[in-house]
């Protein structure tokens, strides 16, 4: 506290706001001379918010001379920005204790060099030194719905503020996304046309589907304004690409190579991956193929490839490698296709897919063919007729007319059901160098070499089965390998039709136990018939003449089928080549009789000669 100089006071005088008549002044100046009163002031700090008109003590001061009234003294403040007005207000509290207030709106934040000068009014003077604090205006925040795709940083509105008085540096903010990543710092921009009024934006990368919860915290000299928001993400994008490793869509190879496909992915997103699905759809001719990727592990079932770090604009390789298939004729073709995973959307499905073809030598061509034929030169399909039960030899015959050699083509001869068992044997002409088996047994089924200008010959001797009837086919086939293209296939086939004429020389004998018999006594006829074949004999039949003279019928017994004494016909049935069967007869010899036994079968029989046999009794006459 101080006084302030006279010439001070007189410039105040000169400013008060409240003239006094002459003869008062007159008075209260001698009465100042007499009593000589002091003040005693005490500061107060002023507190306000800015944009609001506070009113409050500004300083308090206590006068020696009680007795002086609040209309002895005024007040002029200084409120530091500028501002001179309005002027206190002199509150008298009691016992010469009086307050100072006064009414004022500051309109910026700050603290302000607060003065208060305090006059008797025709004397002395003092001044009350203090502080104003004036705090921000309180900003209204009121956070912004938004709804947009995850996977990509695209700037969006989260929250708007107003701040009626607005100042430099001006509010910062803060947003918190609320999937539980780091906050970020929000950008404040005015809204044109709207002044005192802002927005707040931001960018942020979602990596899932779901309504987030945001928070908009704005910090503003010292105070915090927080707003929630939401946000909903409707779909995740990125952009996987996928190149051949070597930048090579086309290459060459030879059957039997190894072979190794470079494949690379390359995110063209903005976030970062760590499993990608890729399907690659292999050629079946690649063999034994393996998956090496550069990191991560890479499942061929699942085409899951995942556990390693893919960054923007990263990429990332694997090689598939195999084997080529040495059978293999056609071009190889590749196929891998890219995709993400975890619903995640590609937004640009054209570079997700790359084809590598590997391009294989242009196959060789020749001319295969094969024909079957008898021994005798009938060619395939002539027609012969054979005998259940004999041999027939015939031929196979494997050429290669070529122009290109061949390795391991199949010859086949799988015998027809008639053939009961046979044995083969095989020989090479023309152009050396043939592989084949020079002999064998049963089907002929191996894989052989014919160089260009070569044949094989096969010789098989085939044995008929003695009870075939229906007619034989017999087909023999020649198939080029995978590595050689036959020009022609219609001759790589043969076939020779047996027609089957069965044969079966039946012979019958016929013997008695007694030549010369006593009247009435019993004899024995034992009557075989033989099938000497080749083949079987079918519905073989034996009749007797057992009843045209003195032979009475006993009794009989057929080694097989059935006899009818009445008829004298034994039925046998079939027989199979080289089988006999045998009846027995016994009969009451009345009289001399040769009894006739002739045998017949439906199966053509080539000796008809041999096909009966006779038997003779002589009986003397009784007395």
């Amino acid at each position: 506290m101080r006084d302030l100089p006279a010439t001070r006071r007189s410039a105040r005088r000169t400013i008060n706001p409240h003239p006094t008549p002459f003869w008062v002044e007159l008075l209260e100046s001698r009465q100042l001379l007499t009593a000589a009163p002091t003040l005693s002031v005490t500061p107060k700090v002023v507190t306000a918010t800015e944009g609001q008109t506070t009113n409050s003590v500004i300083a308090s001061f206590t006068c020696t001379n009680t007795t002086l009234p609040a209309s002895s003294f005024y007040a002029d403040v200084d409120w530091g920005n500028g501002s001179h007005s309005p002027p206190g207000t002199i509150v008298a509290v009691g016992g010469g204790k009086f307050n100072v207030t006064a009414a004022h709106r500051y309109n910026a934040h700050g603290q302000y060099a607060l003065e208060v000068f305090i006059h008797i009014k025709n004397g002395f003077a003092t001044t009350a030194h203090s502080t104003a604090r004036v705090s921000d205006a309180a900003l209204s925040v009121l956070g912004t719905k938004f709804t947009l795709n995850g996977g990509q940083a695209n700037p969006v509105v989260v929250a708007t503020f107003t701040d009626p008085f607005p100042d430099s540096p001006g509010a910062t903010a803060q947003i918190d996304w609320g999937d539980g990543s780091a906050k970020s710092a929000g950008t404040i921009s005015p809204i044109t046309g709207s002044p005192g009024q802002f927005r707040v934006g931001g960018a942020h990368i979602y990596l899932s589907t779901a309504a987030f919860p945001v928070t908009v915290t704005i910090a503003n000299h010292g105070q915090n304004f927080s707003a929630k928001s939401t946000a909903t993400v409707q779909k995740v994008l990125t952009d996987l690409a996928v190149v051949p490793g070597d930048s090579v869509s086309v290459d060459s190879a030879k059957p039997g190579d190894a072979y190794i496909i470079p494949i690379s992915v390359l995110n063209n997103g903005q976030f970062t991956l760590s499993s990608i699905s890729l399907v690659d759809t292999l050629p079946p001719s690649l063999l034994n193929v393996t998956f090496k990727p550069d990191s991560g592990t890479y499942n061929s079932t699942t085409h899951i490839w995942s556990g390693f770090t893919l960054a923007p604009g990263a990429d990332i390789g694997m090689n598939v490698g195999g084997t080529i298939d040495p059978a293999a004729t056609a071009d190889l073709v590749n196929t891998a296709v890219v995709a993400p995973l975890g619903g995640i959307v590609d937004t640009n499905l054209a570079n997700n897919t790359t084809t590598r073809t590997i391009k294989l030598p242009a196959t060789p061509t020749t001319d295969l063919t094969i024909s079957v034929g008898d021994s005798a030169g009938s060619g395939a399909g002539a027609g012969k007729s054979v005998v259940p039960g004999t041999q027939h030899t015939y031929t196979i015959t494997v050429s290669n007319d070529g122009p290109a050699d061949v390795v391991g083509a199949k010859v086949a001869d799988m015998l027809p059901a008639g053939i009961a068992s046979d044995s083969w044997t095989a020989v090479a002409t023309g152009t050396s160098g043939a592989k084949f088996t020079d002999s064998g047994t049963g089907d002929i089924n191996e894989s052989v070499d014919l160089p260009s200008g070569a044949t094989i010959t096969y010789t098989v001797m085939a044995d008929i089965a003695a009870d075939a009837t229906s007619k034989l086919d017999d087909t023999a086939t020649v198939t080029a390998p995978n590595t050689v293209i036959d020009t022609d296939p219609s001759n790589n086939s043969s076939t020779e039709s047996l027609s089957l004429t069965p044969l079966a020389d039946l012979s019958v004998t016929n013997m008695v136990n007694n030549n010369s018999p006593g009247y009435g006594q019993q004899v024995s006829f034992t009557q075989v018939v033989k099938n000497d074949g080749p083949s079987d004999a079918v519905n073989v039949r034996l009749v007797n003449e057992f009843f045209v003279g003195g032979l009475i019928y006993v009794s009989s017994v057929p080694s097989q089928g059935t006899y009818d004494s009445a008829l004298g016909v034994w039925t046998i049935g079939n027989m199979a080549s080289g089988v006999s069967a045998t009846l027995d007869v016994v009969a009451t010899a009345r009289g001399t009789q040769t009894e006739k036994a002739t045998g017949s079968t439906d199966t053509t029989d080539p000796t008809s000669s041999n096909n009966s046999a006779s038997a003779s009794v002589t009986v003397p006459i009784p007395p």
